[in-house]
């Protein structure tokens, strides 16, 4: 069998195979976005079947019209290719753009289908049976554009796919790959040929692109489908980076499959993470994130990065996808709550803090002193209550303002909370007076610390508009180990208060039950 009976074999079994591979899209395609693929399939089978009749045309005319299908068949490929990855890769073309590419393969199909009258493609043709193709030309003057062509279209696929591989990951990047393979070896044989062509070395037309791109064609098909990523899937993927909240998806493994703009922005280190390491591997991912999160379905996790200052919430939901053996993904939504938790934050700051002094109010105090004082009962350990009120605080208002007064306020709520223990409860009782919880401390120690606050605000003057005011307190000091409660102990503190003010005021006293009066 000699070599052009062999080029006519492999060609109807190219055109073939490409058949079957348009029957198995059109009743098998499954998720395969159909429409420019079948199209760049159909347009390689015209091609194809334009070698075909080049090969067996038996003179020029017959040779020549397979060269006009087969042209045409280059200029859809090469238009059909450009749409179909540019719609894979979500790349949207304007009508215009479209209408221009378009309307440029029509003129190259013009200019091929009517060279024997305008010499455009070639500027003469023969038929001789001793080469293996038979139909031998010379070169018209769009010979060389007509062949760089469809390679301007292919370049620009093959961009394309090269900026989507940039980004893409697992499955993605390894459909992508073969894509991009399938686009560059065709035309590599093209280029190959071309340039023998122009160094008049072709003389056998040995024209092994048909057959290459047949194979090519064959292999995207496959890579799509074992991959199982369409044109919908990558678009998924693209719209993921116009979300502006960091998106994440993992498989079974907590491997990333995917990550959009955002999350890079917040993880950084996703962009060098292998792709077979879990992401929990990592110092950057939060401990707040690790497996057991994932364990109980849809979760709603709170976590703060390694930087701080900010605070997010991660929505981790379970998911499915349909492949052999079905695969478990998981898909991590993240919103940056700073802005609500600082909110919330400062609310319960309100419902908590006297905003004059920032100690605690007294409603928050009566909240938190019931569980103080039972875990201290329980300890068997004494704890005291003391009451503390500024002396003749009238007087501070009444000779210098009300302002004067929220000053020496503030002022004296410093002074007393860096001199308690940081683990007593300190609070704003109401007007002047202040309050807190002393315990694991024997009477002696409370007298000396309460003396001490005593004197730290005897000694302190409040700077008043350049005045410097002074004051001094009064404490009552009420010690309990019996099973009396909140109130009881309120009503011995005030007891020993007043006792104090009786007593010449800026001083603190111990409260001490009533001896019973002795019978007349």
């Amino acid at each position: 069998m000699n070599l052009h009976a062999v080029l006519v074999a492999a060609t109807l079994a190219a055109a073939s195979l490409i058949f079957l591979v348009e029957l198995h899209i059109v009743f098998r395609g499954g998720a395969v976005k159909k429409r420019y693929f079948l199209l760049l399939v159909n347009s390689i089978f015209i091609l194809l079947l334009g070698h075909l009749i080049e090969l067996i045309g038996g003179d020029t005319r017959g040779a020549f019209s397979g060269v006009r299908l087969l042209y045409l068949g280059s200029a859809l490929t090469a238009l059909f290719l450009l749409f179909f990855v540019a719609d894979y890769c979500n790349i949207r073309f304007n009508t215009s753009l479209r209408a221009f590419l378009t309307a440029a393969s029509l003129l190259y199909v013009l200019a091929a289908w009517t060279t024997d009258v305008t010499g455009f493609l070639y500027a003469s043709m023969s038929y001789d049976a001793t080469v293996t193709h038979y139909l031998t030309y010379t070169p018209g003057p769009l010979s060389h554009v007509l062949r760089v062509f469809p390679l301007l279209y292919a370049a620009a696929a093959a961009v394309i796919l090269i900026y989507r591989l940039r980004r893409a990951k697992g499955r993605l990047r390894k459909a992508l790959g073969i894509m991009l393979a399938s686009v560059i070896m065709p035309h590599i044989s093209e280029v190959v040929f071309y340039a023998l062509s122009l160094l008049r070395q072709h003389r056998a037309n040995l024209y092994t692109t048909p057959y290459i791109l047949s194979a090519f064609v064959i292999i995207i098909y496959y890579g799509i489908t074992r991959y199982d990523i369409d044109a919908d899937t990558v678009a998924a993927f693209a719209a993921m980076d116009t979300i502006s909240e960091p998106f994440i998806l993992l498989d079974e493994d907590m491997r990333c499959l995917s990550s959009n703009n955002a999350a890079r922005a917040l993880f950084p280190w996703l962009r060098e993470l292998p792709r077979d390491t879990p992401v929990q591997s990592h110092p950057g991912w939060p401990a707040e994130l690790s497996e057991p999160a994932f364990s109980g379905g849809n979760a709603s996790v709170d976590f703060e990065p390694e930087d701080g200052g900010r605070r997010f919430s991660a929505t981790i939901n379970p998911a499915t996808v349909k492949r052999r053996g079905g695969q478990a993904l998981w898909s991590v939504l993240i919103r940056d709550i700073t802005e609500s938790a600082n909110f919330i934050k400062c609310l319960e700051e309100a419902a908590y803090t006297d905003t004059l002094t920032g100690l605690y109010n007294r409603r928050h105090f009566s909240e938190i002193a019931a569980p103080f004082i039972e875990r201290a009962r329980r300890a068997g350990m004494p704890y005291y209550f003391m009451i503390a009120d500024i002396d003749d605080f009238k007087d501070i208002n009444d000779a210098h303002g009300h302002l004067a007064g929220d000053a020496v306020l503030r002022g004296m709520a410093q002074v007393m909370k860096r001199t308690v223990r940081p683990y007593d409860i300190l609070a704003r009782w109401g007007g002047e007076e202040f309050c807190m919880i002393i315990t694991d401390i024997e009477e002696a120690g409370v007298l000396r610390l309460a003396e001490r606050i005593r004197r730290e605000v005897e000694v302190y003057e409040c700077d008043y508009m350049g005045k410097r005011l002074r004051v001094t307190i009064s404490g009552g000091l009420a010690r309990c180990d019996d099973d009396s409660d909140i109130t009881e102990i309120t009503r011995r503190a005030d007891e020993a208060l007043y006792s104090a003010k009786a007593g010449g005021k800026n001083r603190v006293e111990m409260w001490a039950p009533r001896r019973p009066e002795p019978d007349a």
